[in-house]
């Protein structure tokens, strides 16, 4: 919306004039007093509350923006990892300030990391008067919630929102938060009615649906911190590595001793809904005229970890795709199923900077009764190198009235870990009895 400047209209000056004898007849009604709860708790909380920037060294101009914000005395800051990733992957191109209301600036030095739940801990170097105090999350679905931050460059701003809950289907723990963050306020507080931090924004969907990390896993982290040296720029990526690691192999080892869903598709039993954070869709494409009915279910985990712009890791996806002929000659069914299959590897990215080229294995192998060929791929992260993605593909070949095509996506995790998931995945299809 665009501002103009014109003059008052007469029903626009009747309505001030009204409001001026108003405040005469009342003055017990302060104009200048802040008796609204979002306004008191911005009073308290602004001088704790920052700009984050990374700032490119060869412009020297900001490159990523978010907000941030002080948790001790000490001049402990708090951000998301994903505000300063630029910085953590390239930090011989990189710095990182922060801005204070009054315009003023300083350096941060970055000492700890969590990129599972996307928080980072910085310093100042400098003790402050001014921090928030850390509550805890374990409050009403419900209550009010407050959440600080400078959106889109435009100053410090608050949100009123509501509290509600703990996303029930999510692989890393989020506070679903009915208000709308915008870009920029990333990294900020989220406080209870008291002004303690329950939550650190990290992202939204839109119409007033986001998502906080909980305050505990800030807490957590802080504690590591304190306990320890600050760790040398080089180990970041060690530590990164690390985190996914030990996060990926504990959810691979809970999945694999777990009981899985099934769908029937077919005439076959294949992997539905295997874990809580993994949803499944379907639908199917069967024209008049068509001599072919297709029949497709995917599934995929909605959560994702964040590296670093181009890159997200640590997720699940899988589909099925059921070909049944109504008719169609063999040679044209056979044609339709290789154009599928070839078509699953269409996306497989050439040797780029952040991962080495995928190379694929392909065999044929029996699972359920049925002849199938199945590719292997699997490439290296070339930044963390116990860490890998693989991709599966696999196609029934041995009816051409019907056939049953696969594929598993496993992204970031141990090469064992991920053959294992692999291994079970192909296992759980099934033939109906």
């Amino acid at each position: 919306m665009m501002n103009s400047s014109r003059p008052a209209s007469g029903r626009n000056l009747l309505c001030c004039f009204v409001l001026v004898l108003s405040l005469a007849l009342f003055p017990g009604n302060d104009a200048g007093a802040i008796t609204d709860e979002g306004a008191d708790i911005f009073e308290q909380s602004k001088k704790s509350v920052f700009q984050i920037r990374v700032i490119d060294l060869a412009s020297d101009e900001k490159s990523t923006t978010g907000s941030g914000f002080y948790i001790s005395p000490q001049g402990h800051m708090i951000t998301n990892y994903h505000v300063v990733s630029e910085y953590v992957m390239k930090p011989d191109r990189y710095s990182i300030k922060f801005i204070n209301e009054d315009g003023t600036s300083g350096d941060l030095s970055l000492l700890g990391i969590d990129v599972i739940h996307d928080l980072a801990i910085l310093t100042t170097g400098q003790e402050t008067d001014f921090f928030l105090r850390l509550g805890n999350s374990q409050i009403f679905k419900g209550e009010r919630i407050f959440s600080m931050g400078n959106p889109h460059d435009l100053g410090m701003s608050i949100i009123e929102g509501t509290f509600n809950g703990l996303m029930e289907k999510s692989m890393y723990r989020k506070i679903l938060f009915s208000a709308s963050l915008n870009p920029g306020m990333s990294g900020g507080p989220a406080l209870n009615r008291n002004g303690e931090v329950v939550g650190i924004n990290v992202s939204t969907m839109g119409n007033d649906v986001s998502f906080l990390v909980p305050v505990e896993f800030l807490t957590a982290l802080y504690h590591d911190v304190k306990a320890q040296v600050a760790s040398p720029v080089a180990e970041w990526e060690s530590i990164i590595e690390k985190q996914l690691l030990s996060q990926q192999d504990q959810f691979i080892a809970d999945l694999l001793a777990s009981e899985w869903e099934h769908l029937t598709l077919g005439d076959m039993f294949i992997p539905g809904e295997i874990a809580v954070p993994i949803k499944c869709w379907g639908n199917s494409m069967d024209k008049e005229k068509e001599l072919m009915v297709k029949v497709r279910t995917s599934c995929s985990s909605e959560d994702s970890v964040y590296l670093n712009h181009e890159v997200y890791t640590a997720y699940y996806s899988f589909w099925f795709l059921h070909h049944t002929s109504k008719g169609m000659n063999t040679f044209r069914f056979y044609n339709h199923l290789v154009d599928d299959y070839v078509g699953a590897f269409s996306y497989y990215d050439e040797d780029d900077e952040f991962f080495t080229k995928f190379q694929c294995r392909n065999d044929f192998v029996k699972i359920a009764g049925r002849n199938w060929k199945a590719a292997l791929c699997v490439r290296k992260y070339k930044k963390f190198q116990q860490l890998f993605d693989l991709n599966l593909v696999m196609s029934t070949v041995d009816e051409f009235d019907n056939g049953l095509m696969g594929a598993f996506v496993v992204r970031g995790v141990g090469k064992k870990a991920g053959q294992a998931l692999i291994r079970r995945f192909m296992e759980e299809i099934q033939c109906q009895k």
